[in-house]
């Protein structure tokens, strides 16, 4: 899973925020854009060329010469914590993201 943060969702405009809350579907929609079909480790990520969510999109992935992993070019942060990591055995894995996937059109 990526979990937008603070700052992502800062970004967007207000208007468009407070559209969305006002229509479940919306937010369903979106939810399910930062929903990856599978659970990854970090390691795994910077391996593939691309992941699905589960809206059905194909995100492309890769690597910057820093290490870092982008996904549809945001970064994408490995959890500090080992209990959303995605280790063996587990059932998610979650991972701080620098946008939010918001369908504009």
């Amino acid at each position: 899973m990526l979990a937008p943060s603070d700052r992502a969702f800062q970004n967007l405009p207000h208007d468009l925020v407070r559209n969305m809350m006002a229509h479940q579907e919306q937010v369903d929609a979106l939810l399910a854009r930062h929903v990856l079909l599978g659970v990854y480790r970090y390691e795994q990520l910077a391996q593939l060329g691309s992941v699905t969510n589960l809206d059905g999109q194909t995100l492309p992935i890769r690597v910057g010469w820093d290490g870092v992993v982008y996904i549809d070019d945001s970064p994408v942060r490995m959890p500090l914590n080992p209990e959303v990591a995605g280790v063996d055995g587990q059932q998610v894995a979650v991972f701080a993201y620098g946008k939010v996937l918001f369908d504009l059109g």
